[in-house]
């Protein structure tokens, strides 16, 4: 750890740096904080290399707790990335061997020998594993094949020592068959990484500012005004210059002035470094990775073209919202900028970075501008957002900056333009109005320069019913589901095949939606890569969770999780208008959905949500009510919600100021995460306190709810009546299951 902090004088070095901080606490045991910082490492990282993935599967099979389960999920994570690499695929198959799983070790095994034309030492394991599994005669045939192998080698390999020494073993560990044929195991289907086929990969950037360059910067408390955005400002009093990184109280190559007063130091503070560019009308695409403590605005050429961790205006006194501390401090921040703004010859970068209090203790600043001339792809999406029984937001990322258009239509062949944007993003966003309720649109994104995606089958999205209509609907909701590994992928393949081609008309997500900090490029891994068939034409409503939250800020909508989801604020799709999309509601024919914010926002019961969720509630005419959010409030599972100290107090709060709201108003169905476990509850109402206090009064039908067994669970009201019970599920097991007891007395399951 002190190694760490020798790092952080480096330059720009935040994920080494925090991968540093994760090796430290290796060594000395700590191994659930060393994954935890071996991931959030990762996360920041521009590239990742195998060896990466081999240490942080040293570091999981520490752990008491599916260590050995994690390691193998990060090794295969590692092979989604980087391919079946020999040093991963070795480490897999030692881990499923560890874990007792040899017909999947021999799966795997297989997997390399067919790629190697030198298979000797891997048919030797394959040999080995095949006697764990009883099946002596395919061992004695892999042995042979091994030796036949080793006696066809050159004489100056067959020789060798380690050669001979591998030719022994093989021969001392059992019987060789007469014939040395082998059958291979057949590769299985895992789909995981089938969405990178339509994503396509990032162009290669040409850096133009690197980490570590020399800036100009006024660190005096004034304000500049507007002029110094520009190119060709010459202040009077010529600004001080130093080497990135620039700050204070943070291993600085170049310290700047905080003021006089400790106490009361200077919020904002102002940097800028010309460069030159040629060709600029060749460019497709330009990026900043900037390194900022707390908050920041970029200006290029005098024009904005990005923010983070700032509010939507801001000027001189503006406080950043959340205050960036610890291993964030040095975590790049990758903005795509408007290339259309650079010119031949100088042109100018200028960051603003914002204090979050005027006490806080250090300020960093560090960023690398790079810009590519290659063509302009996609590299996320197209995704739908915010349906409702007229409009549609169908977003979509590209490689460079770009004007965007948006067209639908009845039919794949014959769509016209439906909406564009002419401002060049990177980021698209557009809403489609003026359409049909309950009706199939089928879409295609791009820009004036023509489509990027769509115009297919599976490029399109149903518009919800009318508001009160009563219409079959599938509801599918997942939480925690955010691991990106092959259990989040088994259950989103167990879910296609239920459903059978059917339309998922409302897609929840119970927060925990990336792993391990809401990193953008985590929302890549677990959302956009995972989920990219349903994506295209299944609309998701998420609610964030405490892994989302880390690198979101509910108050002030900032971070990648509000950067990512484009939410109801003004009941743009049913619902009273929240203000905020931390929390809102929507409407799908007569089932009014409520999401709330168990993470990030007030829980108390004269708070904002709370005072919010009763209007919003005595609003609606559904005749169902179904709400959702992260932390539960009755579990036994990864999470004791009997503890009031557990994630905070959070399921405490919920339990005891949310309940009460919603089963007034007669609410149906709770969905929460967060525990990694699945329970389902019996019909319940009025139960506010632990688990020890659970009353017969509290349950009102203590049957299993199975049409088959003892019957589904009836309401006598049609349609919204106070406390006539409610079902409570936890569904945090869509990408990870925990320990826990399970015997929480409200759950049926």
């Amino acid at each position: 750890l002190t190694s760490f902090d020798r790092c952080l004088e480096c330059e720009a070095l935040g994920a080494r740096a925090i991968w540093l901080a994760g090796t430290a606490c290796a060594a000395i045991g700590e191994f659930e904080r060393a994954e935890f910082e071996m991931s959030r490492a990762m996360a920041a990282m521009s590239r990742r290399t195998p060896s990466h993935y081999l240490a942080r599967a040293a570091v999981q099979r520490q752990l008491s707790n599916g260590g050995v389960d994690r390691a193998v999920d990060g090794i295969d994570a590692g092979m989604l990335e980087l391919g079946p690499i020999v040093t991963l695929v070795d480490r897999a198959v030692e881990l499923e061997i560890a874990r007792g799983r040899h017909a999947e070790a021999l799966t795997r095994i297989d997997s390399v020998i067919r790629r190697l034309t030198r298979r000797a030492s891997w048919l030797a394991r394959r040999a080995e594993v095949l006697e764990h599994l009883e099946r002596p005669l395919e061992a004695a045939a892999t042995r042979r094949a091994a030796v036949s192998e080793i006696d066809a080698l050159p004489p100056r390999h067959r020789d060798s020592r380690a050669t001979r020494e591998l030719r022994r073993a093989i021969v001392a560990a059992g019987p060789l068959a007469d014939s040395g044929s082998i059958e291979l195991v057949p590769l299985p289907r895992r789909d995981l990484g089938a969405a990178r086929a339509v994503t396509a990969p990032l162009p290669t950037f040409t850096n133009l500012v690197p980490y570590g360059s020399t800036w100009e910067y006024l660190d005096d408390g004034s304000d500049p005004g507007t002029a110094w955005r520009d190119v060709s400002f010459a202040p009077t009093v010529p600004w001080s210059t130093g080497a990135a990184p620039l700050g204070y109280g943070d291993n600085e190559a170049t310290a700047i002035s905080f003021g006089p007063n400790p106490a009361a130091r200077y919020i904002t503070y102002y940097f800028r470094h010309v460069f030159s560019v040629t060709g600029a009308a060749a460019l497709t695409g330009a990026r900043f990775r900037l390194v900022r403590d707390d908050g920041a605005v970029v200006y290029l050429n005098g024009v904005e073209v990005g923010r983070t961790n700032m509010p939507g205006s801001s000027d001189a006194t503006t406080l950043a919202p959340l205050d960036v501390d610890g291993l964030y401090e040095g975590v790049p921040h990758d903005l795509i900028l408007d290339h259309s703004l650079l010119v031949d010859g100088d042109n100018v970068l200028a960051v603003e970075v914002h204090q979050s209090s005027p006490s806080s203790a250090d300020l960093r600043f560090d960023g690398e501008f790079l810009v590519n001339d290659e063509i302009v792809t996609l590299t996320r999406g197209p995704y739908l957002q915010r349906v409702s029984p007229d409009s549609a937001v169908i977003r979509w990322r590209t490689s460079g900056a770009t004007d965007s258009s948006v067209w639908i239509g009845p039919a794949p062949g014959s769509l016209v333009v439906a909406a564009t944007d002419p401002a060049l993003r990177s980021d698209h966003e557009v809403l489609v109005s003026g359409l049909a309720a309950a009706t199939d649109y089928y879409y295609a994104v791009g820009s004036v320069g023509g489509m990027l995606a769509g115009d297919t089958a599976d490029h399109s999205f149903r518009t919800h019913p009318t508001i009160g209509s009563s219409v079959p609907t599938r509801i599918w909701a997942i939480g925690d589901s955010g691991t990106a590994n092959l259990d989040a992928g088994a259950v989103r393949d167990a879910y296609l095949g239920y459903a059978a081609g059917a339309h998922t008309d409302v897609w929840l997500m119970l927060g925990d939606n990336a792993y391990f900090s809401g990193f953008d490029l985590e929302y890549q891994v677990a959302v956009f890569d995972m989920y990219s068939e349903l994506l295209r034409n299944t609309c998701v409503w998420p609610t964030i969770g405490n892994h989302d939250a880390y690198t979101a800020d509910s108050d002030s909508m900032t971070g990648a999780y509000y950067d990512i989801f484009t939410l109801p604020m003004a009941g743009e799709s049913g619902g009273l208008a929240s203000g905020t999309e931390a929390y809102y509601s929507f409407d799908h024919g007569d089932i009014h959905f409520v999401c709330l914010d168990s993470q990030d926002t007030d829980r108390s019961a004269t708070g904002a949500m709370f005072t919010w969720l009763r209007q919003d509630l005595q609003n609606t005419l559904a005749n169902w009510v179904i709400a959702f959010w992260h932390h539960p409030p009755y579990s036994k599972g990864s999470h004791d919600t009997d503890n009031p100290f557990d994630s905070g107090g959070r399921s405490w709060d919920m339990r005891g100021e949310a309940l009460p709201i919603l089963e007034e108003a007669g609410v149906d169905l709770v969905l929460c995460g967060h525990s990694h476990s699945y329970e389902r509850s019996y019909l319940l109402n009025g139960h506010y306190k632990t688990s020890s206090t659970l009353a017969p009064e509290h349950v009102l039908d203590s049957g299993d709810g199975d049409p088959a067994v003892d019957g589904e669970y009836a309401k006598a009201t049609l349609g919204i009546a106070p406390a006539e019970g409610a079902v409570y599920v936890v569904a945090g097991s869509s990408g990870i299951v925990g320990p826990g007891t399970l015997d929480h007395p409200a759950m049926c399951v």
